[in-house]
């Protein structure tokens, strides 16, 4: 494609070492990832003198991890035209479950699908911090006849976020939460909390959502507003703010939309939130009708709040969602819990656009208590919509299902 950079230098060609120095300029102008560039340099003296004459490259963007049923992981660098990065990764973690990423190289690990749940980084790959397994909820023995008690259950996590960086102290973590076959509240996500650097060995308490509009289907950690913010699949926002804990202090309520117009595009097949220039935006994933619903459009909203005129002469706000005419320079990359969004005047010509990856098998609360022969994790449905046609670029669709699990964004 045409807004796309050269894919990067392949090894071994000597014929590139003797290249005028005018040619090497333009080559290694147009090479805009920092691991190409090195290997760029490897070509000769020619090619390291005009490296260094280049403007330092803005932070890389995300890259792209493709577990495999065999063999390790495949990193895919989007700077490089989706081409393949070799990353090292520990060989536990080989065939585990990611279930999604945060800034500085961290992933979220399950090594066994729905337990021993930790943190790991790509960049010190030996460090490990240990996420909760299980789950203090309440419980009500017999309605109107006894109070509630705490129950400890097994819990896997499907998506998860922090308030800020997991080693720094303070730092709260939240995530969506499910519970094993066994469990009565099995086929529905709940909201859960836990404090970094606690020895306790289970999450506070979880928040089973009171309908099927107010399930959750993505969170983030808004800084703006000090308050982790969780989409719902009826696009409203549950909101906890902070400080989380202790959990009887903690403020939290709904956010209700307005209903939106367009629901006849097509099925939804994923809502994002991002944080974007200050505001807040809904990317809505639209597919096909037919299995297995390849990714066809987005729309991109932004949250409005109006003050009307209610019933009783009052004022109030009441929320919208504002559709996006345009990206408008806008870098968005979409993942549960991991949402980014980037700007191509800050140094990223020709890749404005939504950037996804395959997690279909979100809405499956079994698939991590299947057998590995059984499990089948969606790998193929990854690439770029540019908003113009012919919008959707399916960039890595060679990829069959995954026995370990879905793709996810490394965040640098």
């Amino acid at each position: 494609m045409a807004d796309e950079f050269p894919p990067p230098l392949d090894d071994g060609e000597p014929q590139l070492t003797n290249l005028p120095a005018y040619m090497v300029r333009e080559i290694v102008a147009g090479i805009r990832c920092n691991l190409d560039r090195e290997r760029a340099g490897d070509l000769g003296g020619t090619f390291r003198a005009q490296i260094q004459l280049l403007e330092p490259l803005p932070p890389p963007l995300p890259w792209l991890l493709v577990p495999r049923s065999v063999g390790p992981p495949v990193f895919h660098c989007v700077l490089s035209n989706w081409s393949t990065h070799r990353y090292f990764l520990v060989d536990s973690a080989h065939a585990a479950r990611f279930f999604g990423s945060y800034d500085g190289n961290w992933l979220f690990v399950s090594l066994h699908q729905n337990d021993q749940h930790f943190l790991l980084n790509l960049e010190r790959p030996y460090l490990r911090i240990d996420l909760p397994n299980k789950c203090l909820r309440r419980f009500q023995v017999r309605p109107f006849h006894y109070p509630q008690i705490l129950v400890e259950d097994r819990i896997f996590i499907v998506a998860a976020t922090f308030s800020r960086q997991p080693t720094e102290q303070g730092c709260v973590a939240a995530g969506i939460i499910g519970y094993p076959p066994s469990s009565p509240v099995v086929d529905t996500w709940h909201i859960g909390f836990w404090e970094m650097g606690n020895k306790a060995p289970v999450i506070s308490q979880s928040f089973p959502p009171t309908n099927e509009d107010l399930e959750v289907e993505d969170l983030l950690y808004s800084r703006g507003d000090e308050a982790f913010l969780f989409l719902t699949r009826g696009e409203h926002i549950r909101e906890f703010r902070q400080p989380i804990f202790p959990l009887p202090d903690m403020k939290r309520k709904v956010r209700y939309f307005q209903r939106r117009g367009g629901e006849g595009d097509g099925p939804v097949l994923a809502r994002y939130l991002v944080e974007s220039r200050g505001d807040l935006l809904m990317v809505v994933r639209l597919g096909t009708r037919e299995p297995p619903s390849p990714t066809l459009a987005f729309r991109v909203f932004q949250q409005e709040v109006r003050n009307v005129i209610n019933a009783e002469g009052e004022v109030e706000a009441e929320h919208h969602w504002a559709e996006l005419p345009a990206l408008e320079g806008r870098i968005l990359f979409v993942g549960r819990g991991c949402s980014r969004s980037y700007e191509v005047a800050h140094g990223y010509p020709g890749k404005e656009g939504i950037y996804f990856l395959d997690d279909r098998t979100f809405y499956d609360h079994r698939i991590v208590f299947r057998s590995r022969a059984r499990r089948r994790y969606h790998c193929s449905d990854v690439g770029k919509w540019s908003g113009t046609p012919p919008q959707v670029r399916q960039c890595i669709s060679e990829y069959g299902p995954s026995n370990e699990s879905s793709p996810v964004w490394v965040i640098p």
